[in-house]
């Protein structure tokens, strides 16, 4: 299917149900489908169709999403482009995708202005408050399914930014596990609060295929969260990890009816246990969750709601897993030589399946790819049950006093003491061990925490050698525009002046 067949797919099922709810401003299936007709009509009649590229630069919005649905009926693709990043950030992005058509909203102006004089393939600007629209005939062509759908951008903290191809193959074999694993109501209502340029858009499809209800917030806020879930009767919603905290700690989160939801999603980072215990007794056995990445669109593996479930009562430590592989994604775990490692092996997790990418534009990366598996670039290991646990990135070991030292198992170890809100456990200089574990500490609203309290708490946990040495106290870590937190951000401020990063 192509992508824009989810869209028609809902307006057969229910052409007049609610499509899409942005604060006061909602608009049917029927009227989302003609919408989608007329930018598209107007864009084809601009020469934009096939073989361009068309980029969205908004907060979340009804109007930011439904140009995003017109330029998939045109055949372009699309090109999430991301809010928070900068002019800088976003002109390299459009340059290396060859942009063609910038879609903004209005309050980025003076960005969109900055960009058309920075992008040379930049021809047209369009504000969302005056989109195309044509009269053109859209043509219903059969579509190669690993064709072109979606460019997004992943790196660039260490170098020039690498543009993944996404197709409609790869959106398609997402639905299908989503649909498989998850129960997002019949018909779902989804609260879409993420950016609609990153997971939480690409979810807007199986949504749509099933003629369910959108509900778009603009930001992450706890209190409107909680609100919606209640009045509108949401039934899927989808946070990354640190908006769940920010939910947990909302003073009115155990007053309210969660009765409609039956699928509450997280993905982009695991859980801490004790956290996830938290949401569990909360919001009830609702809770599932995604692992995938960028190139792997989200759903290489499942840890779903009876998962969790069974866990709590008869496996608590399967908490600390992220569930096992989905019905359309093999997972292996694979040692430095190309071997898959046997169960209870710890290793580079490596994935085959449909939800892969195509591959990045114009700079193929065999390391990626190398030995008929993509790479991930996470160690973990898989147990006699099939569950994977994820012990870290490859890149976030720290070699301390000749210790190999997972990060990861680290900060499930602080996440667990009961001050702690988030944190990121980095290598840190020091002159006798090579670094140290060094944990830097985001706290709950009114708490305190002696640092030697949290020190001898992990030891307890995971031993003298895994154990911070150091802990730092920030009133908040830095994030991405998904919530994840920015480790290599922490890790630069200790490095910064050294002449080496190990």
């Amino acid at each position: 299917m192509r992508m824009i067949d989810y869209l028609d797919r809902g307006a057969l099922l229910a052409p007049e149900r609610t499509c899409l709810i942005d604060g006061n401003e909602r608009m049917t299936y029927s009227e989302v489908v003609a919408a989608s007709h007329n930018i598209a009509a107007g864009l084809l009649e601009g020469g934009i169709g096939s073989g361009s590229r068309a980029a969205i630069l908004a907060p979340n919005s009804a109007a930011a999403f439904t140009a995003v649905l017109g330029v998939l009926r045109s055949g372009a693709t699309w090109i999430p482009a991301n809010v928070r990043a900068t002019p800088v950030e976003l002109a390299e992005q459009l340059t290396i995708g060859e942009c063609a058509v910038l879609f903004y909203d209005p309050v980025l102006q003076d960005v969109a202005e900055l960009l058309v004089q920075a992008v040379p393939t930049l021809t047209w600007s369009i504000p969302l408050d005056a989109m195309p629209s044509g009269t053109a005939e859209i043509p219903d062509v059969l579509e190669d399914s690993r064709r072109e759908a979606i460019l997004g951008f992943t790196g660039g903290t260490t170098g020039r930014p690498k543009a993944l191809v996404a197709s409609s193959r790869n959106v398609e074999a997402m639905t299908t596990a989503l649909l498989a694993h998850v129960d997002i109501g019949s018909p779902p209502v989804y609260l879409a609060a993420a950016p609609l340029t990153h997971a939480a858009g690409i979810l807007c499809f199986p949504v749509l295929a099933c003629g369910g209800t959108i509900l778009i917030h603009r930001t992450v806020d706890p209190g409107a969260i909680l609100d919606a879930v209640e009045r509108d009767g949401v039934t899927f919603l989808f946070l990354p990890p640190t908006a769940i905290y920010m939910l947990l700690a909302h003073p009115t989160v155990r007053g309210r009816d969660y009765s409609s939801l039956r699928a509450f999603v997280y993905a982009a980072a695991p859980m801490a246990p004790e956290k996830l215990r938290q949401a569990l007794d909360v919001f009830g056995p609702k809770m599932v969750q995604l692992y995938g990445q960028s190139e792997a669109a989200m759903i290489c593996t499942v840890l779903t709601a009876a998962d969790h479930v069974t866990a709590l009562a008869e496996a608590p430590h399967r908490l600390a897993s992220c569930g096992r592989p989905s019905i359309v994604a093999r997972v292996a775990v694979m040692a430095e030589d190309g071997t898959l490692l046997p169960q209870g092996e710890i290793g580079e997790v490596v994935i085959r399946s449909a939800l892969v990418m195509e591959g990045y534009l114009g700079d193929p990366d065999p390391s990626v790819r190398a030995h008929g598996w993509h790479h991930t670039g996470d160690v973990g290991r898989i147990d006699e049950d099939g569950y994977v646990y994820l012990v870290d990135r490859k890149k976030d070991m720290i070699v301390t006093g000749g210790f190999n030292v997972f990060s990861a198992e680290v900060e499930t170890a602080v996440l667990a003491h009961p001050a702690v809100a988030q944190c990121a456990v980095v290598g840190t200089p020091d002159p006798h061990w090579g670094e140290v574990v060094t944990a830097v500490v985001e706290l709950l609203p009114d708490t305190t925490l002696d640092p030697d309290e949290l020190i001898a708490h992990c030891k307890a946990l995971v031993g003298g050698v895994k154990s911070p040495k150091r802990v730092e106290i920030w009133p908040k870590l830095p994030r991405s525009s998904v919530g994840k937190i920015l480790k290599r951000e922490v890790r630069d401020y200790f490095w910064q002046g050294a002449e080496r990063r190990v």
